[in-house]
C-alpha cells in the first residue's frame, strides 16, 4: 500500500463476498483503495454478497469514485472472459476454488482464466 494507492482485484469463486469485503476494509484502514469484482457460479451466494455490499453502501465496481468499489457477478469462473470489457486486474484471488472445480479440463480453463485477467 505504501507504493501504490489503488488496486483492482478479481475474486474468482467469491462465494458470499466475505473475504473480498474484509480485504476492501483492510485496504481502507491502510489508506489504500481496492476495487473488487467478485464472481461465483452460485446465484444465492452472489445475491448475499450484493446485499452485504449494498448494506455497507459501497459504490459499484468501475464507478468514477475515489472510494473503494465492489460488484458481484453470477457466472461460471471457468468460462469467464471479462478482460475485453473490464481490463486487467492487479490481483486475481482464487481461494478454495481449484479443489472444487470438476475435471482436468475445467481446472485448466480456470487457470487460463486467472492468467487472462
Amino acid at each position: 500500500w505504501k507504493q501504490r494507492v489503488r488496486f483492482r482485484m478479481l475474486d474468482l469463486g467469491c462465494g458470499d463476498g466475505h473475504v473480498a469485503l474484509q480485504l476492501l476494509e483492510s485496504a481502507e484502514q491502510r489508506g489504500g483503495s481496492l476495487d473488487v469484482l467478485g464472481v461465483d457460479v452460485c446465484d444465492s451466494a452472489v445475491t448475499s454478497a450484493r446485499e452485504m455490499a449494498q448494506g455497507r453502501k459501497i459504490p459499484e465496481f468501475g464507478s468514477v469514485s475515489e472510494q473503494t468499489s465492489i460488484s458481484f457477478l453470477a457466472h461460471d469462473v471457468t468460462e469467464l472472459d471479462i478482460a475485453p470489457t473490464h481490463g486487467l486486474f492487479d490481483v486475481v484471488l482464487c481461494q478454495l476454488v481449484i479443489s472444487v472445480v470438476g475435471g482436468k479440463e475445467k481446472r485448466k480453463a480456470l487457470l487460463a482464466c486467472i492468467f487472462a485477467h
